[in-house]
């Protein structure tokens, strides 16, 4: 495993980990701080996740927790990744116990300051933290299974009910814990997030769990719009995992003056003239700053400009676009790229999170897009196929993990007001969000005679969409 390799996708000043768990086994993985003090959020993953894999989303979680105040702990299992060991569920107890003090220890001894995500077969690992004493301030399980069924519910989903009825025949559970009652006894809240197909639960259990979560007006249960694999392999989305309960519950400190105060004197002239002119510029500007901690300052004034100050937009544009390349821009065109205002209604954030993860991968050479948006004139002729007969535009790619292809389908769905729009509003909503996500700022004109104009910005001046062309990104 190129443990550098993997370092250099996660926040600056991650720090490599390693914890000893018996003679001659060490588990590995990351620790990334959010500043002295900072709450920890321990990830205790599912089979198929590592820190050292590209496709796990765990660099991109652990970024957006940091932008939040949050550090956080993510260290493989034994045998997986880079650590030392037999990969076994019987090594889940040691393992995670072993976890969850070096996640107290960084968060100074105190382990109401540590929230646990975990995910899959990680759940059961945190009802063995919880077995042994674990008060976390929260914890949020996301495709949660149940030691007893989830190899029999794993085949029936992925092979049908005779193979999962074999399975439940011939495997015994993969580990002496019951979720369940681990998670009766605790007190601290609760989040439950499961897919809505494949979930990989008995009936019974599924039931269980949601009684479980009603019990307490603490606690939540949310239902995601994907299979098992999705939320595990390839869900790293951090919206998923409420960050403001988990701000609450550690007790997450706001920036201190001095730090806003330096970020408002590192900004540009035009950005300070711009947050000046918008109502409560500065006070959005210092509100967003403590959401987007670890994203370049200019960007921050840029993305509250182009939403009008709107702080919980502003994040989530940051957010989304935090990989995609903005050097040598202005910022003006910093605004424009962050923009998503239209005539015909706002681009919808679930479209643009779909082209820009996609446009990730691609970056990172992990997936190959069956219909790539990547050029001005791919763009240009995906775009004009679009109308509003396709209430969705489905984008497809085949991504690698570790060797092992993974089908990604995702189906963005328009942002357009469906009374009102006509299809030429369909193709320009479909071409700003591929331009955004390939980071060419785009800007929409309105003429005295009613004609509605994209523009892009390439090789350094605003031109009409149609004509402009430009290098592939």
């Amino acid at each position: 495993m190129d443990v550098a390799h993997a370092l250099e996708r996660f926040p600056p000043g991650t720090e490599p980990v390693e914890l000893s768990v018996v003679e001659g086994c060490k588990l590995r993985g990351f620790f990334v701080p959010a500043g002295e003090g900072a709450p920890v959020v321990l990830h205790l993953l599912g089979a198929t996740q590592s820190p050292m894999s590209q496709i796990s989303g765990l660099d991109t979680c652990a970024w957006s927790f940091a932008d939040a105040g949050l550090a956080s702990l993510v260290v493989d299992y034994s045998g997986v990744g880079s650590s030392d060991g037999e990969r076994s569920p019987r090594n889940l107890e040691r393992d995670a116990l072993a976890m969850w003090h070096e996640a107290v220890r960084r968060a100074g001894g105190d382990g109401r300051r540590v929230v646990i995500r975990a995910t899959s077969i990680g759940t059961l690992a945190c009802a063995f933290a919880l077995r042994h004493g674990a008060r976390p301030a929260s914890l949020h399980l996301i495709a949660p299974v149940f030691a007893d069924t989830v190899v029999a519910e794993c085949a029936r989903d992925e092979y049908g009910w005779v193979a999962g009825w074999l399975a439940g025949a011939l495997f015994a559970p993969v580990a002496d814990i019951d979720l369940a009652a681990e998670l009766e006894r605790t007190a601290c809240p609760l989040r439950v997030s499961t897919p809505s197909r494949g979930d990989w639960m008995a009936d019974r259990q599924k039931a269980t769990l949601y009684r479980i979560t009603a019990s307490r007006s603490q606690h939540s249960w949310m239902s995601l719009a994907q299979d098992h694999m999705s939320c595990v392999v390839v869900d790293g989305d951090p919206e998923k995992f409420d960050l403001r309960d988990a701000r609450s519950a550690t007790r997450v400190e706001k920036l201190d003056p001095s730090v806003i105060a330096a970020a408002w004197s590192s900004l540009s002239d035009a950005a300070r003239t711009r947050l000046g002119e918008l109502e409560g510029g500065a006070d959005r500007f210092a509100s967003a700053l403590c959401m987007t901690r670890t994203i370049p300052t200019e960007h921050v004034a840029a993305a509250v400009v182009a939403n009008g100050g709107h702080v919980g937009a502003t994040c989530e544009l940051l957010r989304t676009l935090r990989a995609v390349p903005k050097e040598g821009l202005a910022f003006d065109e910093l605004a424009a790229l962050y923009s998503v205002s239209d005539p015909s209604g706002e681009l919808s954030p679930h479209a643009l999170k779909a082209f820009a993860g996609i446009a990730r991968l691609e970056r990172r050479g992990l997936a190959r897009c069956e219909r790539p948006w990547d050029t001005l004139e791919r763009i240009r002729d995906h775009s004009q196929a679009c109308s509003l007969a396709d209430r969705s535009l489905i984008l497809k790619a085949r991504a690698m993990s570790d060797g092992s292809p993974v089908n990604l389908e995702v189906e963005p769905g328009w942002g357009v007001d469906s009374d009102s729009a006509l299809d030429s509003d369909v193709r320009r909503h479909a071409a700003r969000l591929a331009l955004k996500a390939i980071g060419i700022p785009d800007r929409v004109r309105a003429w005295d005679d009613g004609r509605v104009e994209l523009e892009c910005f390439v090789d350094g001046a605003w031109q009409p969409f149609e004509a402009a062309s430009g290098p592939r990104h």
